[in-house]
């Protein structure tokens, strides 16, 4: 993390020519709170640095002056990088007889924590963060003046091997390998066959070539058609020759034998014609009698599919009965008891809404193949996306199917990183959030690991410990409305059916 001072003469926008004009560690450009603002120099050397740089501001104890809340936040960041801001009182006075050999209260000696400090970040923090802005203007530079996909993931990843593509605003990146093709067809043509990219040989299997230069395994392809020139010259010889007998035998032909032949001719036309008419006739009808016949096939086939559907209808309805008999002689089922023995993974965690951050009491269940969120904890989250009806996403423990009304894409804040986690919306839910195994697999992806430790009633998401809430109460859930499960029943069996 890059700490940086903020002031209002250097709150703004820039154009890309100034951008041009600023340099790594002159003026410096810091993306905090939405707006942009310049470093101020010297920046380590100041007691004091706004919290408003900060992602988490630190927590500092009570009694510390403030005048060393400065020199703290310089030595965190030399220490932790600025990644650890959670410490308690003890660890701060640890941290400070680490390095000063003296508690933090000893105000006599803050010039010696000053210049002490000072020393350190200018020895190990400002090469590295030289280095780091150099390379970052470098990267910014290259990437802005492409907009291939591809190119702007080789200069990031710095990688020659792979191709990219933009997707809902991720890249998806695939790994490519080079190939050493034994023959090119440049007419793109083989074997008397024509293809829309390039053939080529490789390995003794034929594969083709795209204009981007990426290899594929199949590619549209037909005969060609094109004739050679001999042929062309020998079709229009013969065309010639015929038009010559053509011309020859009007000129030369006798006006009375034209005569004579004209009713001969005329009656070999009316036998073509005649003959044309009734075979026409002949697939007219029969094309009339195969249409009929499908029809009546289709009809039948419709009636016999109402019949059985009718059937399946009044088996359906009987069960249904059943079962609501089957309900209504139940005792009261017990959903969920919590008790101060039993302890549930039930922590806050932060939420990212439109405008602003929320706390959601957040259920950790292993057991459980996806995560949920209640209906009501959805209002101003983005990326929400509503079903026409509901649909089944699951079962719970006794059987019973599980209707989602819709999902979301929910960005919580752990350890200093925004994590998207795919929640399913459902109507009732005992706690706001419910995070199942797919929750904590995209937590791993993240490296962000996940540890219980419900003897010290803490669970450790990374480096940072959430306690458990409290909850010292039994509270037991009335069975689930027959009317409501009947009519997802009925709706369920309606979805089956069309």
């Amino acid at each position: 993390m890059t700490s940086c001072s903020i002031s209002d003469k250097d709150e703004g926008e820039f154009t890309i020519d100034q951008l041009n004009l600023i340099f790594c560690m002159t003026s410096k450009l810091c993306v905090g709170k939405g707006y942009f603002a310049k470093l101020k120099e010297p920046l380590w050397t100041q007691e004091e640095i706004s919290y408003e740089v900060y992602d988490t501001l630190p927590h500092f104890p009570k009694d510390m002056a403030k005048s060393i809340k400065g020199i703290a936040t310089q030595l965190l960041l030399y220490k932790a990088g600025m990644m650890v801001v959670d410490l308690n009182d003890k660890q701060w006075e640890a941290l400070f007889i680490n390095v000063f050999q003296t508690k933090y209260n000893d105000l006599r000696r803050s010039s010696m924590f000053r210049s002490v400090i000072y020393s350190l970040i200018q020895k190990n923090i400002i090469p590295k963060f030289k280095k780091a802005c150099e390379r970052n203007q470098e990267e910014f530079n290259a990437i802005r003046r492409t907009m291939d996909p591809s190119e702007k993931a080789r200069i990031l990843l710095n990688r020659k091997d792979i191709r990219a593509s933009l997707h809902e605003g991720f890249f998806w990146i695939q790994q490519c390998e080079h190939v050493h093709p034994q023959s090119i067809f440049t007419d793109y043509k083989y074997n008397n066959t024509c293809y829309t990219r390039m053939p080529i040989i490789v390995n003794g299997v034929l594969k083709f070539l795209d204009r981007d230069g990426y290899v594929f395994e199949y590619s549209i392809g037909h005969r060609c058609t094109q004739l050679s020139m001999e042929d062309l010259s020998e079709i229009e010889d013969k065309k010639k020759e015929a038009e010559n007998k053509k011309s020859r035998w009007i000129l030369e032909g006798n006006f009375f034998e034209i005569l004579y032949n004209g009713k001969e001719i005329l009656a070999w036309i009316l036998e073509i014609i005649i003959g044309t008419i009734s075979i026409i006739l002949s697939f007219i009808i029969i094309y009339g009698l195969i249409k009929c016949i499908m029809k009546g096939r289709k009809w039948k086939n419709k009636i016999q599919k109402k019949h059985e559907n009718k059937k399946e209808c009044k088996e359906i309805t009987s069960r249904v009965k059943e079962k609501i008999e089957m309900y209504q002689l139940a005792n009261v089922r017990i959903q969920s008891v919590v008790s101060s023995i039993g302890k549930q993974p039930l922590i806050d965690l932060y939420i990212v809404k439109k405008e602003s951050k929320e706390i959601m009491k957040c259920l950790f269940d292993s057991g459980a193949e996806i995560s949920f969120i209640k209906k009501t904890s959805t209002k101003n989250i983005p990326d929400v996306k509503w079903f026409s009806s509901p649909i089944k996403v699951g079962e719970d423990f006794n059987g019973h199917a599980i209707f989602a009304m819709g999902n979301c894409i929910t960005k919580f804040l752990l350890n200093s990183k925004v994590v998207p986690i795919s929640l399913w919306i459902i109507e009732e839910l005992h706690i706001d959030i419910l995070l199942g195994s797919d929750a904590l697999e995209c937590l791993d992806k993240f490296n962000i690991p996940v540890t219980f430790r419900l003897n010290s009633n803490i669970i450790q998401i990374g480096d940072t410990q959430h306690p458990l809430i409290s909850l010292a109460r039994i509270s037991m859930s009335s069975p689930i409305s027959i009317w409501d499960s009947f009519k997802s029943m009925i709706w369920y069996v309606k979805r089956t059916l069309k």
